[in-house]
């Protein structure tokens, strides 16, 4: 959004003291939003969206949509 370059700094500031970056973890990567001042509502449909398909697919198929457990083998 349009305030948000006011913030990236501080954000990417206190982002760099309190991450983990040794090994496998490297700094966060911070870029503003690209979807302009609409950002909240495209996000706000998207999970609407999510949400009404979630429980059309566990309909169907027993299993939620967005669930990250899910193995090919169990939907075969």
């Amino acid at each position: 959004s349009a305030s948000g370059k006011y913030f990236l700094d501080s954000i990417k500031e206190t982002a760099r003291k309190r991450a983990y970056t040794f090994g496998v973890f490297r700094q966060p990567k911070f870029s503003l939003a690209e979807f302009g001042e609409n950002a909240n509502c495209i996000g706000a449909a998207a999970l609407v969206l999510e949400n009404m398909l979630d429980v059309a697919f566990q309909g169907t198929w027993g299993l939620p949509l967005s669930s990250k457990t899910v193995s090919q083998k169990q939907i075969t």
